[in-house]
């Protein structure tokens, strides 16, 4: 309870963490789910929001960083320009524009047996504005940690109004 009083640290991650057997300075670093919901709250008021909550708007600040194309597409609308899209890139994944954790994401690669009938599907099924990325091809250094997904590291940083920065955390998505 003065963990959770003190530092913010919900009842579970104490445990999870072990945060039990830790110092006072070791739990005022800790990042738990509570700080980090609020940063979040911080950053969409301060009209970053539709920045981070639609990834082609994200896409388009940070396309140098991507290292990949990424296009959008408005279906049934665009569907002739999805399948040449899927052509020149040899697959890709198909995201809703804003959906998260995976909801509604569907993958096209045309080395797989059936592709032609999974893009057919594709295009019957999806409806709406998505963003379609080229596949990647993950390292065999990150594939260990998760063979069958892209895994990546995620580095969150708040930038201040006087230009500095703070690290907050970083995870690995799998």
């Amino acid at each position: 309870l003065w963990c959770k009083l003190r530092y913010g640290i919900r009842t579970g991650e104490y445990f999870y963490y072990a945060l039990y057997n830790k110092s006072g300075r070791a739990r005022r670093q800790f990042v738990g789910e509570a700080e980090s919901a609020w940063t979040l709250a911080y950053i969409i008021n301060r009209g970053d929001k539709e920045l981070f909550s639609q990834k082609w708007n994200t896409y388009q600040a940070y396309q140098p960083y991507f290292r990949r194309e990424m296009a959008l597409f408005n279906l049934p609308a665009d569907e002739v320009a999805l399948k040449e899209f899927g052509h020149i890139h040899g697959g890709f994944i198909i995201k809703p524009i804003k959906s998260t954790q995976g909801y509604g994401i569907r993958f096209y690669d045309n080395k797989q047996s059936g592709a032609e009938r999974i893009l057919e599907s594709i295009c019957s099924e999806v409806k709406g504005k998505v963003v379609v990325e080229e596949l990647i091809e993950q390292d065999d250094e990150m594939a260990v940690f998760h063979p069958s997904s892209v895994n990546t590291v995620t580095y969150v940083v708040d930038y201040r109004p006087d230009g500095t920065t703070d690290a907050l955390y970083s995870i690995i998505r799998m």
